[in-house]
């Protein structure tokens, strides 16, 4: 079988591997964790792109990402729950807010919000399309009739002799 010259052979082992990580090397950890890219902690340490992404892609400082990471998770959860557990209090904070003897901007505003965290959020963007079409009598007559063969329009009073004639069926899903 002939060998694939365009294939890159595989590399050796890295010559440069991080045993223990140094103070510079946790300052690139915090950096990284915070979302920093290569280019930005380079600029900040001093170093190469290059040597932070060997930094980044070392065994050791993927574990202590991990182990951050997991305790970021950790911490979101207690949030989480810290906040479920005030939710029956902010719903009196909110109904109180929009009792009557309270100003109308603050009821208004309360209200707003309990809306919106029901699911009814108003719309915040409507893509509007306009459509003009010149229709011969012959087309008006077969989108009738196709209306009429689907359910979408039943004639209202026996004949439907034009469309002011014509009663409109919604579908209810």
């Amino acid at each position: 079988m002939p060998i694939d010259k365009r294939r890159v052979p595989l590399r050796s082992p890295r010559a440069y591997e991080i045993k223990t990580l140094q103070e510079n090397h946790h300052i690139i950890k915090r950096l990284i964790f915070s979302g920093q890219t290569n280019r930005d902690i380079a600029s900040v340490t001093g170093l190469t792109k290059e040597q932070i992404s060997k930094i980044r892609n070392s065994e050791v400082l993927k574990v202590e990402l991990a182990i951050l990471r997991e305790a970021a998770d950790i911490d979101s959860l207690e949030v989480v729950k810290h906040i479920h557990r005030l939710v029956p209090e902010a719903l009196e904070v909110m109904e109180e807010a929009m009792d009557e003897d309270v100003a109308i901007n603050i009821r208004l505003r309360s209200a707003t919000d309990v809306l919106d965290r029901a699911g009814y959020a108003p719309v915040s963007k409507m893509d509007v399309a306009h459509v003009h079409a010149h229709l011969t009598d012959d087309d008006v007559k077969m989108l009738k009739e196709r209306a009429r063969a689907s359910g979408i329009i039943v004639p209202s009073n026996g004949e439907a002799k034009s469309i002011e004639d014509v009663e409109f069926v919604e579908e209810k899903i």
